[in-house]
């Protein structure tokens, strides 16, 4: 349904009046787009809607929309192995956001350079990263930012006693943000990190119950 909504938005985004508001409201509707391909595992889709989002923003010439484009690019980027791309997009973004003083899309933005960063294992940069990443959300009241950034640290080589708070934490930031599908991915870590414990009731306790969250988010 969502994917329906985020096409419907693209494909009537050139109806609005004058070329600066059309190519505006393209880049909000494939941001929106790359987005829910994100949420698909759509990563080749997602990559393709971000990079024509971007060039449409500067196209509107609007910062913010530019810089949200420049995000989404580099969520997508990282997701499709082109680490280094990711981490000048993101750093691009973070300026942007920077500029505009909006702290949650900052925190975001250092959320995607930090995990780029650990997918070319500079785990020190990854962690700076991750932790002002945290420190914004935190700032922002942004729930959801924190959960990422706690659940990016969990994987930018933390031991097993670190990975499993950052975990529960990622998990309860994401439960106050409203996200489920989140809150699975972090619950299957768990489960992984209580089975290399041997913990391997509370691992299959927590397997399926991501089960059923899944079910239920369909």
């Amino acid at each position: 349904r969502a994917a329906a909504d985020a096409a419907s938005m693209h494909a009537l985004a050139p109806a609005k009046a004058g070329r600066a508001a059309m190519a505006a409201s393209t880049a909000q509707a494939l941001c929106t787009c790359a987005m829910v391909q994100m949420r698909a595992s759509e990563f080749d889709a997602a990559l393709r809607s971000a990079k024509a989002a971007l060039k449409a923003a500067r196209v509107a010439k609007h910062p913010p929309l530019e810089a949200l484009a420049l995000l989404r690019l580099a969520e997508s980027q990282f997701r499709v192995n082109h680490a280094e791309q990711a981490i000048a997009n993101a750093a691009l973004a973070i300026e942007r956001f920077e500029a505009l003083r909006d702290i949650k899309n900052k925190g975001r933005a250092l959320w995607a350079r930090g995990i780029a960063l650990a997918h070319l294992d500079r785990f020190a940069e990854s962690r700076d990263s991750l932790n002002a990443a945290l420190a914004c959300a935190r700032q922002a009241g942004d729930h959801y930012g924190m959960g990422n950034a706690l659940h990016g640290l969990n994987n930018a080589g933390y031991d097993l006693g670190t990975q499993l708070g950052l975990l529960n934490q990622s998990y309860a930031a994401f439960t106050l943000a409203g996200y489920p599908e989140r809150q699975a991915v972090a619950m299957s870590n768990l489960g992984n990190a209580y089975l290399v414990l041997g913990l391997y009731r509370r691992a299959r306790r927590l397997y399926a119950h991501v089960a059923l969250v899944i079910h239920y988010i369909g």
